[in-house]
């Protein structure tokens, strides 16, 4: 028997780790489920009129905030955890699609003409991915829109106005946010589906832009101080803690948009101009160089 030189031992070896690297490369560049893979975070309900569903409002904006796990590997969204789930992948024109299978429009979702429909096996998951950093979850008859995270959603350039240590100042408000909750004083501002219809959106807050819920000021100036509670809101509602989660000391933040609350990087409250206050958690990473 012919004795295998080292050489061609070394060459063998070579071989086999370029035909393994090379073919699992292949294989990533081959799944057509990458649109789908990432973290997500719920940002909204968006089903549309007429849609039907046994679940309550309160289960309904429960699902607000959670996160989806989508891998090749596993599944995990909402109480649902697959390992090596299937995805199965299908192309429709949009609305055909909703009135065959919905019973439909599905002119509010901003899908487009065509849809790509990803039936998910694990508890009847449907997933329409919308561009890039927006993915529609169907589930028990309601639709959620949620946003990649860590994608390419940023508050946009950082502005050296006011220096480094006005922006590490800031640090634990800027970045990307999402309105979870409302609340208001005597005198109702707003009716119980106004107030659902804010849940979800978008907050913006860097050092060159501050907006949210129809307020928007550019080159916003951030005015910090710390103040009693009780004596900074008069000892009035927004003192009771059942209402505002907020610490006896406060840090507020005055801007011309608004006054800031923040509660560390998971929590900011908002109080607006006519004394509405928006209760907001982080959605995506924080704006770059914002991290302590």
């Amino acid at each position: 028997m012919t004795a295998i030189r080292p050489q061609r031992i070394g060459i063998l070896l070579l071989s086999i780790f370029l035909f393994l690297c090379l073919g699992a490369g292949a294989a990533d560049a081959h799944d057509p489920n990458t649109d789908i893979y990432g973290r997500w975070r719920v940002t909204k309900d968006v089903s549309p009129e007429g849609a039907i569903t046994a679940k309550s409002e309160r289960q309904i904006r429960a699902v607000i905030g959670k996160t989806a796990m989508i891998s090749p590997g596993e599944f995990d969204f909402n109480g649902s955890r697959c390992k090596h789930p299937v995805y199965k992948r299908s192309i429709d024109d949009t609305k055909a699609y909703f009135l065959r299978e919905w019973r439909l429009s599905p002119e509010s979702l901003s899908l487009g003409k065509r849809l790509t429909i990803v039936e998910v096996e694990c508890d009847l998951y449907l997933l329409y991915p919308a561009g890039e950093n927006r993915l529609i979850i169907a589930i028990d008859g309601n639709f959620y829109e949620a946003a990649r995270m860590g994608g390419k959603l940023a508050a946009g350039p950082v502005s050296t106005r006011g220096g480094k240590e006005e922006h590490r100042a800031n640090d634990d408000i800027f970045g990307i946010w999402q309105i979870d909750g409302v609340t208001w004083g005597k005198g109702r501002l707003l009716t119980q589906k106004e107030a659902k219809m804010l849940m979800g959106m978008q907050v913006q807050i860097s050092a060159t832009k501050f907006s949210y819920h129809g307020n928007a000021c550019e080159q916003p100036a951030y005015k910090r101080s710390r103040k009693d509670k009780a004596t900074y809101f008069h000892g009035d509602w927004r003192s009771d803690p059942t209402r505002l989660p907020l610490p006896d000391e406060l840090v507020v933040i005055a801007t011309q948009c608004g006054t800031i609350y923040p509660l560390g990087r998971a929590r900011i409250l908002i109080e607006d101009k006519r004394g509405m206050f928006f209760s907001a958690i982080p959605l995506g990473e924080p704006v770059a160089g914002s991290r302590h």
